[in-house]
Order: structure tokens, then sequence, then C-alpha cells
């Protein structure tokens, strides 16, 4: 009861002033009271209310007094976003292009993610926001950008330092809170998935009660799912969508081109394929700078021992996600390996001096570590970002003179406990042809990680098996794998919690080339257990559970029987759009329960969820709605479809296909949506599609039926007439089709803009498998055919076609039969350079010109 009473007087008296104010209000009305009725003048009042007003502050203060002995000055860290100068503003953006972890500056410079405005919703509804994603996804810059907002309204804004919660209970952390400046905070938590259960006990309770009772909110960070730590989001966490997001911030590239090649003397590389191997900002701003380029080089300038350092520190990094080492313990942990040239180096130098140069700049490089702390200060070393520590292990091993040594200096950092070792998986992928030597020199540790599943942490196992289980005929892998634990895992998977579920469906899967210890996982699953798990199922949990559903298989059946579908209906209607895809799986998998599970969802929220759908990602409620059946039309009553209709009407090029297939099943309220559509946006998307994108379209645009007119009223044919002079024959499959989608007076001016000299040397480089393709726009042509086959030379098309194989003959044929009157002369032609046998007179019936 006292230090509660102490908290809240903490809370309201934050200085003498403000003390004496708190008693001089109530203190002094009283006294005007009883004063009076004793006889005393208007003066003694004042002085006596005064001295009465002084003392009760006092006091106030001294009573609160242990409070404030009891705060830790170094467990939350101030966040300032000051206004950047010109200049500085020039090196931000050039930090960002170059792909450095995140600071509260960048919130200055970057473009924000749509989910910026619903973080901040959480923050005001609820005094809580939860960011997840994997690294380099945007998780801190989207923490920033919103802690930023609320900066710019009067928030003081402050960073918890996890390291320095040990040993805290939660009165000494909410005194800690209350007791930082500002009337209005932020408090961001980062890298919450490091919590451990005790930890994050504390740290939760303390934060529901301040940010419930103060003006304070919190935003948690967490690089992983929440199932994957103790951590918890109350309510829904947020995720950037990063395919939504890669257009701004390639545009951010490109406009920022200018001002980075200035600065560093280079353009960024803007030509970034295979756009699909790119999943997160910081790997299009590592591209896009040529990161890899200068880390290798960057590499190649190391000492041996500045190299062994830093992949050393950068593989720590990589297996336990944690970024930051305190400088002693660096030292101590390069210091334990033994290695002859390491020895006689260090007779020389130290392992602090490498350390120093590492985090220090050169003309020739960037800081390869972060140094962080002052004079006077523990000083600490971090990684730049984690992904960053994942390519200096891929690009130090290209360095074959000491590749083996950094191996063999591997076992150093595994010597820990095995829940410390969460991302080995990732650093076995990461050593690529050096994980033979990786796996002989550390075999007892891994198969003791493996074949402890419960301790090891059964998310934290998969990411091994996934590597190791397809290299189970090599020796090395055979030796730790074999035999297999199959019971433990499932026993581990049958105790499971809901949560876990999505991992166990993980191990199910890669151990698949262990066919034995597949089979023997499924056989010992306890369907009891399972189904009690099931029976907590949230929203969240929806794509773990549809994904362990197909992956147990023929145990599939034993556990769907019996269960109560209560909570996974329940799920179901409160799906989000990012679980739509594991929606279609559950519903696939259900079987004989399938009809129970539609029957009792609630349909509107699904709806709402539907109706925010992106285009890029409406092919998942296509799936989604194939797999509902005679359902289907309960989720259409639901669809909200002005935000349908607003979404679809942002579709690029290349998603017109997937809204043309929507459309197609939209039955139910397929005028009210079309009618709905702006056809001036879709038109001005359309008419600048590259011709690659042009069947898509073409097939949008026999979805409108009988309003494709609107559409096609609008399309700009000069621009259109452009990308088809462009295409490549190759792409000529896509273009006929378009040009027949058109209407006819559309059409007839879009074959007018169109060169034919164009198109016929677009022709000239097709290849036999293409004809077909230029066959089709021949016919797509009209009367323009005619002079299309005037401006080609007959002996070229001949030529490409007597080069042909026997399966390409069917595209020949239907070459002939394009050329209408000149079919005759083009057989001639082919015959005499060709090594196919003569073609049938009966093959094609002419065509009239």
């Amino acid at each position: 009861m006292r230090s509660r009473l102490r908290r809240r007087l903490a809370v309201a008296i934050r200085g003498p002033l403000a003390a004496a104010g708190a008693v001089l209000g109530p203190f002094g009305f009283v006294l005007g009271i009883v004063l009076s009725a004793l006889g005393f003048g208007k003066g003694q009042y004042y002085i006596f209310a005064v001295i009465c007003a002084i003392a009760s502050a006092a006091a106030a203060i001294f009573f609160v007094r242990g409070y404030r002995a009891q705060i830790d000055k170094g467990l939350f860290s101030p966040i300032h976003f000051d206004p950047l100068d010109g200049e500085q503003r020039k090196e931000v953006i050039c930090r960002i292009i170059e792909a450095e972890s995140a600071r509260p500056e960048f919130a200055e410079v970057v473009p924000a993610p749509r989910e910026l405005g619903r973080v901040l919703d959480d923050l005001l509804s609820f005094g809580q926001a939860h960011i997840v994603g994997g690294p380099g996804e945007g998780k801190s810059l989207l923490a920033y950008l919103a802690a930023r907002s609320l900066w710019e309204d009067g928030y003081r804004v402050y960073r918890l330092e996890r390291e320095q919660l040990f040993g805290l209970s939660r009165d000494s952390l909410i005194d800690n809170i209350d007791a930082l400046r500002g009337g209005f905070r932020v408090i961001i938590i980062d890298d919450a998935h490091l919590l451990d259960v005790a930890e994050f006990a504390v740290l939760k309770g303390a934060v529901n009660l301040t940010t419930s009772e103060v003006s304070a909110v919190a935003i948690w960070i967490s690089t992983e799912n929440p199932e994957e730590s103790p951590y918890e989001a109350a309510g829904s966490a947020t995720r950037i969508d990063y395919a939504d997001f890669a257009e701004a911030q390639a545009g951010f590239i490109r406009d920022s081109s200018r001002i980075y090649a200035e600065a560093r003397g280079r353009p960024p590389r803007m030509k970034m394929a295979p756009t699909s191997a790119i999943g997160s900002a910081w790997h299009l701003s590592f591209i896009a700078s040529q990161g890899r380029d200068r880390l290798s080089s960057d590499v190649q300038d190391l000492t041996s021992l500045e190299l062994l350092a830093l992949f050393t520190l950068s593989s720590r990094t990589v297996v336990s996600g944690i970024t930051q080492i305190k400088r002693m313990e660096a030292q101590n942990l390069l210091n334990s390996i033994d290695l002859g040239w390491v020895r006689d180096e260090l007779r020389s130098t130290s392992f602090g001096d490498v350390l120093e140069s590492l985090s220090g700049k050169t003309s020739n490089r960037s800081p390869l570590l972060l140094r962080k702390g002052r004079r006077g200060s523990e000083i600490s070393y971090a990684s730049l970002h984690y992904n960053f520590a994942r390519i200096i292990v891929q690009v130090s091993l290209g360095s074959e003179s000491v590749a083996g040594d950094l191996v063999a200096a591997l076992p150093h950092i595994l010597k820990g406990r095995s829940e410390d070792l969460r991302y080995l998986g990732a650093l076995c992928e990461d050593l690529g042809a050096w994980i033979t030597p990786f796996l002989a020199d550390n075999a007892q540790t891994i198969k003791r990680f493996l074949g402890d599943p419960e301790n090891s942490g059964l998310a934290n196992t998969v990411g091994v098996l996934r590597v190791l289980a397809p290299r189970v005929n090599e020796e090395s892998v055979a030796g730790i794998l074999n035999p297999f634990p199959s019971d433990s895992y499932a026993v581990l998977i049958s105790r499971s919690s809901v949560e876990d579920l999505g991992h166990a469906a993980a191990c199910i899967k890669y151990i698949k080339p262990l066919e034995a210890a597949q089979i023997g996982i499924r056989s010992g699953l306890d369907a009891v257990s399972i189904r009690r798990a099931l029976e907590h199922t949230t929203w969240r949990e929806l794509n773990g559970v549809a994904a362990f559903l197909l992956a147990v298989d023929y145990r599939r059946a034993d556990i769907v029987a019996d269960l109560d579908l209560t909570a996974l209906i329940r799920a179901g209607g409160e799906a989000r759009l990012p679980q739509i895809e594991a929606m279609t799986r559950l519903i696939t998998v259900l079987g004989v329960r399938r009809d129970d599970f539609l029957a009792g969802l609630e349909w509107s929220g699904l709806g709402e969820s539907v109706s925010l759908v992106r285009p890029s990602r409406i092919w998942q409620v296509n799936e989604f709605m194939a797999v509902l059946g005679e359902w289907k039309s309960a989720l259409i009553r639901e669809l909200d479809i002005a935000r349908l209709a607003a979404s679809i009407s942002g579709a690029a090029p290349k998603e017109c296909e997937a809204v043309a297939k929507f459309l197609e099943s939209f039955i139910d309220r397929w005028d009210e949506l079309v009618t709905a559509l702006d056809m001036g946006s879709l038109a001005a998307s359309i008419s600048n599609a590259s011709p690659r994108y042009f069947g898509s379209v073409a097939r949008f645009i026999g979805a409108l039926n009988d309003r494709r007119g609107k559409l096609t009223g609008e399309l700009d044919i000069e621009n259109l007439a452009t990308s088809v002079n462009q295409a490549p024959a190759k792409h000529f499959t896509m273009v006929a089709p378009f040009i027949a989608s058109l209407d006819e007076g559309r059409r007839e001016k879009l074959i007018d803009e169109v060169s034919m000299a164009s198109l016929a040397d677009a022709v000239r480089q097709a290849s036999p498998g293409q004809l077909g393709a230029v066959a089709g726009l021949l016919n797509a042509l009209g009367d323009r055919r005619v002079e299309l086959i005037r401006v080609l030379n007959f002996g070229d098309v001949a030529l490409i076609a007597s080069r042909a194989a026997p399966e390409h003959l069917k595209f020949v044929t239907g070459l002939l039969n394009a050329f209408g009157a000149q079919r005759e002369a083009l057989i001639k032609e082919i015959e005499r350079l060709s090594s196919l046998p003569v073609l049938p007179a009966g093959v094609g019936t002419p065509k009239s010109m």
C-alpha cells in the first residue's frame, strides 16, 4: 500500500513547484474556512497558507525520497528527433541506402509504410502497439516513425535498455517508468523476443499498469512471430507487408540516387533482379548500394586477424540473434581461439586493437562493427545489422587462405546452452560448402542440440533440420541424425500449445528425407492432447494450425473427427488478410468436418477483412473463394463494395489477371462492384503497361463484359502503341489477345498507330517456337496484316521456319495460314531452305486477304 501511494505521489509531484501547487489549493480552501472562523485577518491567512503549503510540499517530497532512490538512470535512454540540416539529411539518406540498422533520424527521411496508421491507432486506442517481423523488414523503423509522430505532438520518447532489466521487480520497473521526464511518454521495447519468461512477465505487468494509469504508451518490437517467444501481442500485431512497401522504397532510392552518387562517388544499383528474392527493406537497400560488392572488397583488405575477429563475432550474432557484445566478453571469446598463426600475430597486437580497427572508418571502408559507449562507461561492439552479420559470414568464407581456420574457430561460439543457439540453422545455411567440416568439428554439439528439443526449443531445431535432413545420405550428417529421437519429438509436439503447432508442422515437413523418423513422429502423436491444444486456437494461430493438420497426414482424421470446432470457427470468423491463405488450407484439410466449420463461421468479420485486400494479394482471395463452393455467396454478401472497388482500382497491369479471375467468380454483386470501379485510374495504369502484361490486361478487359467500353475509352492509345512497337516476338502471345480485347473503334485506332517496321524487326528475331505467336499477331492486325507481310522479307521468315524441329510444325502451319494469299510463295521458300519434309499441300487453308 505504501509503495503504491508513493508511486502515485511521485507521478503527481515532479518538482517543488508542482508539490506546492498540489497542496496549496486544497489547504487554502480548508484554511480559509478555519481561519475565518477564528477571526484571523486576510493578510495573516495568506502568510499561514503559504507556510502550510511549503511544509506540506516538503513532507510529500521527503515521503517519496525513498522512491526516487530506487530509480535506475541507465534503464531508459532518451530518443530525440531533432530536425536535420542539409548535410545531415544527405548522410542519413546514404546510410539508409547502404542498409544500416534503423536509427531515430531515419524517420525524418524515409517513406512511411501504410502500417504506420495502424500502429498509431493501437497506441492511442490501447496504449500499446506490437510490431513483429523478420530481420530487415523495417520493424524498428516503423517504431521510430510512430514515435516521431507522437514526439511532434509533445510526447517524450525513451528506449528500454533490455540488458538492465536483470533482477528488477515489477514495482521497481514501474517506479522507473513513472520517473521518466515528460507528461506524455513513448517507451520503445526492442528485441522483445529475447526476453526470458521471467523478464517478460515483469515487464508486461509493469507496462500494462503504467499505460493504463498514466500518460505513457509502449511499442513492442519482436524479431520473430509472437508464438516463438514468451512475448504475446495483446490484440493484433502489425507486420509490414513488404510487397506493398517495396514500390515506395524503390522510389525513394531512385529519387535519392543523385544525392547518393554525389556523396559516395557511385550511383545506387537500380537493376535488382531477381526481385522475387528480395523480401525486406534491408535487402533492397543492401543490393541498391552494391552492398555485397563493397563488403567483399572490404573483407579482402582486412588482415587475417581482423577477418577472424569479424567472422567470429558475426557468427555469434547469426547463431544467437544478439547483435551486441561487451568488449571484455568479445576479447575473452577471441583469445580462446587456439591457432598457431593467431598466437604469432598477437605478439605484436591485441584483439582490443583489432576491435577498435574494425569499428573505425578508414579511407577505404566504412566501419564493420559499431562501437557503443563513451569514456568512463563500459564499451560494447555490435554488428551493423543481423542480416549484415549473415552476409559477412558468407563473404568471409570466400577468403580461401583462411576459410578453414575461420570454420575451425566456430566451436568457441557454440559452447553456450542449447537455448542460446536459437538460429543455429541460419549459421548452417550460411556456411555453404563449408558445412561439411563444420559438422565434423561440431557433430556432438549439434547432435545434443537436436536430441534435446525440449531445452533447445522446437522452433530452433526446425532451422537445423531444414538444412541437414536433405543431406542425410552424407556421412557427416547421417551420424548426427541417426538414430533420430522421434519419440522425444512426438511427445514434445503432443504437449505443445497451439502457438507451437506451426513449428511442429515445419519439423514434420523437413524430416521427410528420414522417412522412418517422420512416420515415428506422426505415429507417436497423442490426438487427445493435440485436440486440447487446437481448442485454444485464435486467429493468430490459423497459419500454424492449417500447416500442422496438413503435415500430420494420415493422423489428421483421428485428430479432426472428435475435435470441438468452436475455437476454430471463432478464429476463422476473425481472420485477417494474412490468414486467408491459411483459411484456404484449413477448409481443405478439415475433410468431412468442412461443412460444420463453414456453417458456423461469422461471415461479417471475414467480409470486412477481404474488403481490404490489395491487388497484389487478390490471388489468395481467389483461392479462398474457390474452396468455399456454395458458401461463396455468404462471403460476397458481407463485402464492403466501396472499399473493395477502391482497392481493385489501384491494380497494376501484372495484377489484372488475378482481378479478372476475381470478377469472373463475383456473380451475386458483379454489377455493383464493376459500377464502383474507378475506370480512369485503371486506364491510366493499363496505358503504361509493358507488353509482357498485355495478356493479363486482356483478360481483365474481357471480364468487364459490356462495361469494357468505359475503360477502353480512356486508354492512352499512343502510349500503348509505343509499347506494342517495343514488344519482342516472345510477347506477341500477349499482344494479340490485348488488341482483340479492345472494342472495335479503339482497336482500329491502336492498329493504325502501330509501326509495321518495328513489328517486322521483332519478327525477324523470332525463334521457330515463337512462330505461332507471330501468326496470332498477324491475325489480330486485321487489314494491316497485308502491310506487315509486305514489310517482312520472305527469306528471313522462311529461314526461321526452315530451322523448326518437328514439334514446331504446328507453329509453321499457323504462320502459313496467317500469310493468306502469300502462303504458297512462303511454302516454296521454306521448302527450298528446309530440312523438314515437303509440307503437304493440304496443310492449312489460305485465309482471304
